[in-house]
């Protein structure tokens, strides 16, 4: 008896070593790409950080439904807990102090949001392995938390100030009240799990779709898919997915309040999001397979866990294996419909399809403490890939963001009051525009009642400093892969110049330089804009140019003045 205690006690301490060891490393990975800037290229962050700050004014209705607001309304509290903190430090002494803080450095802001990624992103590690813990396999949970922690797709998107991860959390959760639902089939986990559903649903809506079915079927498993008039609806179910709807209205509630202006976005989501069978139906599928598997950072490791995992389960842990298949096999087949299955579509089905993989790790694992040689090769694979990309993250930490280079040398070198044409404001030098063009846009969205409308008047409060009027280049929504609606609402707040016709838009707009940035810009015949970029090239001269050292970091930046037609 003693004995046994004393191994139990040590047991317990080695698995709570391990899942400190998977925390911190997870923490690690994630905070390294931040400090290395990593994630400013992504073109929604500032959507949600402006709104989340919009939030500030009273106004909580996001005006427009590309994305739902939980993970706004979160970032809004977030600044709000700092501004109480600083306020109370005698940091900052009133709200306007707050928002010229977010005028002359925004950074601050966006990498507030990226802690809070990283925070949600290694705690899902935890939430994996108590989801294992529940079938009593917690050698599962921790090879689960261990695939989490550092896959490469996991830790890019935990650097970045974009809703994903909040989905990832809550979904996380979803899961692990499935989980306690099927094992003990008590009701107060079959709502936290829609709960949990529907908080996922309001961070993105793909959880929504893909793990929408997931109450029931774990329903149906645990009658064993016995059917019978009893168990098609009982109360319960009808609870949970109650529950769902109640965690989508915590997270967005004004898509029922303002439901014309949701249900009208939720169709530019629909047309941007399905699409049908573009191949043969079995090619889709199993390049949907392929796709998810890749989060391990290689497909090929990712699919041969997959098939020993599922192997281990049916042999030793098949209520396991019966609890994840039926949501996971559901949810591959909705992403088959869709026109771009990539790895961020299917985020909610990962927590399972970690579970499903860390199957692989139950093999030897009565070995008597003999070398398994299976799991050593399964984590030397999975290691590879996320410590390649942290020593390039470490190799790169001290070099120089060529948007800021561009920044210094546009500022030292070209006259005050120039016309500048650049991208988006993500992937182009952070100049602030001059006061009469602040005070033009501030004119021009309070009219349309667009929320930008605030950023200006706060510039004008501040006292903008700024000495060009910097114009951007105008794109269509599908150029930007995005919503249509969305795209010509966020393009109401800026000057714009239409390049379709090559460089007479340039010069009918006055610009007298174009800073072009390399993620905007493509030389293939189906691209658009090609034309413009081909004629920039040939008739404006190139006067500086900052080249970027890491592609994944930051674009390079190319300034070109424009030349005076000949009269």
């Amino acid at each position: 008896m003693l004995k046994n205690r004393i191994y139990n006690f040590f047991s317990h301490r080695t698995t709570l070593l391990f899942l400190l060891i998977l925390f911190l490393a997870a923490l690690v990975l994630r905070i390294v790409p931040v400090l290395n800037g990593m994630g400013i290229i992504t073109s929604d962050e500032p959507h949600h950080v402006n709104l989340a700050l919009n939030f500030g004014t009273g106004d909580l209705n996001p005006h427009v439904f590309k994305y739902p607001t939980l993970w706004m309304y979160l970032l809004f509290l977030v600044y709000g807990f700092v501004f109480v903190v600083w306020s109370g430090f005698g940091r900052i002494h009133s709200v306007a102090d707050f928002a010229c803080l977010y005028i002359n450095d925004p950074g601050f802001f966006f990498t507030t949001a990226r802690v809070v990624t990283i925070i949600l992103g290694a705690l899902c590690v935890l939430v994996a392995f108590k989801t294992g813990e529940k079938f009593k396999a917690k050698e599962i949970g921790l090879g689960a938390g261990l695939l989490l922690a550092v896959s490469p797709e996991l830790v890019f998107l935990s650097s970045v100030a974009k809703p994903d991860m909040l989905m990832f959390f809550f979904s996380s959760f979803a899961w692990f009240f499935a989980a306690k639902f099927f094992m003990d089939g008590k009701s107060r986990d079959c709502i936290l799990s829609g709960l949990s559903l529907g908080l996922a649903a309001s961070s993105q809506y793909t959880a929504g779709l893909l793990l929408l079915p997931l109450v029931y079927l774990t329903h149906l498993g645990r009658c064993r898919w016995k059917f019978n008039w009893a168990m098609i609806m009982p109360k319960i179910i009808l609870m949970g997915y109650g529950a769902v709807v109640l965690g989508f209205f915590i997270g967005t509630p004004f898509a029922f309040i303002d439901h014309k202006t949701f249900l009208s976005d939720i169709k530019d989501v629909k047309e941007f999001t399905s699409g049908g069978f573009v191949k043969q139906p079995h090619q889709v599928g199993l390049s949907v397979i392929g796709n998810l598997a890749s989060f391990v950072g290689f497909t090929p490791l990712g699919i041969g866990l997959l098939a020993l995992g599922a192997a281990f389960l049916f042999l030793k842990k098949r209520e396991l294996l019966w609890f994840l298949l039926p949501p996971l096999a559901f949810g591959e087949l909705i992403l088959a419909f869709q026109t771009r299955p990539e790895v961020r579509y299917g985020l909610s089905l990962i927590p399972g399809l970690a579970l499903l993989m860390a199957g692989s790790f139950g093999w030897g694992s009565e070995s008597n403490r003999r070398a398994n040689w299976v799991k050593i090769v399964i984590c030397l694979g999975l290691l590879w890939a996320p410590g390649a990309q942290l020593l390039a993250n470490l190799s790169q930490l001290k070099i120089k963001d060529p948007r800021i280079e561009a920044m210094y040398w546009i500022e030292k070198n070209i006259p005050e009051g120039c016309r500048l044409l650049m991208d988006q404001p993500h992937l182009s030098p952070p100049l602030i525009i001059s006061p009469a063009q602040a005070l033009r846009l501030y004119e021009k969205t309070l009219s349309l009642g667009n929320p930008r409308a605030n950023y200006y008047k706060t510039l004008l409060q501040c006292g903008s400093d700024g000495k060009y009027e910097i114009f951007r280049i105008k794109h269509s929504y599908k150029a930007l892969y995005s919503m249509k609606r969305h795209t010509e609402w966020s393009q109401e707040g800026y000057d714009l110049v239409d390049v379709d016709n090559g460089m007479q838009g340039v010069r009918e707009a006055k610009i007298d330089y174009v800073v072009e940035s390399d993620f905007g810009n493509d030389f293939n015949p189906e691209f658009v804009l090609s034309p413009f970029f081909i004629k920039l090239n040939q008739e404006a001269k190139l006067i500086a140019e900052f080249p970027s050292a890491n592609y994944n970091v930051s674009p390079t930046i190319k300034i070109y003045k424009v030349s005076k037609p000949s009269k």
